[in-house]
């Protein structure tokens, strides 16, 4: 990285990169008003000119401000994308590219959830917003991340079962406003999509869940969701009911029995047979 002062006595031009990044290019105090110069990657020449420059090929001009920097500023040459001749290395650069945004994305996301639980001033009376089963609960305040540690991501168990972290979780879902959250989804990765459909951020779920294997945990014939009878829409249905759907992302599934569905209480869920405890 350059250090550069454009108040310096010495004279300096600019010469464009492509995509209109630019870099400085010093010379002597003695070069000509129409020093001729090479663009360094189309081979178009360049012409100096009380800060204007000149392309012979295109016959254009581009202006540029009179107005300098006074400040010293600090430049550095953005990565150039490889030729265009070159198509391995373009798909490589692409998917690099890609994948980079893929996790920044990522870590964003990762970056919300992480904060949420971290943050002391989220608190929630299990008992009070009605997170069942009711025995488990005390009625007193909880953090997040006291609720994702001890009930969300611990093992299943009688008290602990899968259905339970589903309620739950679709509880939490419908507190953002009351907790200053916007985008709960974002956190919990559930939500009902109506009143038979659960919307499901199939990564997000897993995480509050603490599922590594989100597929075969989830999804798969023997996962979660298909052994306690529910099942995932068509996806022609799917792209009626939602056109702009991300299927690479996210699921829609109800419940075969229509028992689990909005509105349904600890002891209609109790009454279920799923298909996992049979």
């Amino acid at each position: 990285m350059d250090l550069f002062d454009p108040s310096d006595d010495d004279e300096f031009d600019l010469f464009p990169f492509k995509d209109g990044i630019k870099f400085p290019h010093f010379h002597d105090d003695n070069a000509t008003s129409q020093d001729s110069r090479k663009d360094p990657y189309n081979g178009n020449d360049y012409h100096k000119s009380n800060y204007f420059f000149h392309d012979n090929k295109n016959n254009s001009e581009i202006r540029l401000s009179k107005s300098l920097p006074t400040t010293p500023v600090m430049l550095s040459q953005p990565p150039r994308p490889p030729s265009s001749n070159n198509l391995a290395s373009t798909t490589n650069f692409n998917q690099n590219l890609k994948q980079n945004s893929k996790n920044s994305q990522n870590s964003t996301e990762n970056a919300v959830f992480e904060a949420a639980i971290q943050d002391p001033t989220i608190k929630i009376n299990p008992m009070e917003v009605g997170f069942i089963p009711s025995s488990f609960w005390s009625n007193s305040l909880m953090t997040f991340g006291d609720i994702v540690s001890t009930f969300f991501q611990r093992k299943n168990n009688s008290k602990c079962r899968f259905p339970h972290k589903l309620y739950n979780a679709l509880i939490l879902s419908t507190l953002g406003p009351r907790l200053g959250i916007e985008n709960m989804f974002e956190i919990i990765g559930i939500k009902w999509f109506n009143d038979r459909i659960l919307y499901i951020n199939q990564k997000n779920f897993a995480r509050l869940l603490g599922i590594k294997a989100v597929e075969g945990s989830l999804f798969h014939q023997q996962g979660n969701f298909p052994s306690h009878g529910f099942v995932e829409i068509d996806p022609s249905i799917v792209k009626i009911l939602e056109p702009n759907f991300d299927f690479t992302k996210n699921r829609l599934l109800t419940h075969t029995d229509g028992i689990f569905v909005k509105g349904c209480t600890e002891g209609q869920i109790a009454s279920c047979k799923w298909n996992s405890l049979k």
